[in-house]
């Protein structure tokens, strides 16, 4: 671990050294995670997970058209890898919220209106 200053806080790193994609894939063989969001962040981290081995879908409106139709033409698949945000909320164990500080609220609101049904508990990763 090595110790890197971010706007004047000291942060504990952990490296690729003591923590490589090896163990990651390892760590999250039985995880699924959903990417919350496909405008800005959401199609390149949702394309490294999948790259990298791990187990993802993404959520997205299909009212946001222009967002879902990129989604599909980068190959996630309707009713497959590719689900409305709550759909996908409820499947993940995991999730990875990259929704647009506008839309926020009304998303995180949406997301916990749902009973997820999840047998443990469900990380949420927030970007903002």
């Amino acid at each position: 671990m090595v110790k890197l200053k971010f706007g004047g806080i000291t942060e504990n790193v952990v490296t690729r050294d003591e923590f490589p994609l090896s163990k990651a894939r390892e760590v999250l063989k039985n995880e699924l995670i959903a990417i919350i969001g496909y405008g800005v962040q959401g199609p390149a981290q949702a394309l490294n997970l999948k790259d990298n081995g791990m187990n993802v879908i993404v959520g997205q409106s299909p009212d946001f058209k222009e967002d879902w139709e990129k989604a599909v033409h980068d190959g996630w698949i309707p009713g497959k890898t590719l689900f409305p945000i709550e759909e996908a909320a409820r499947k993940a164990t995991i999730i990875q919220y990259l929704v647009s500080r506008r839309l926020a609220i009304g998303v995180i609101y949406l997301i916990s209106l749902n009973d997820f049904g999840h047998p443990g508990p469900c990380a949420i990763l927030l970007s903002v």
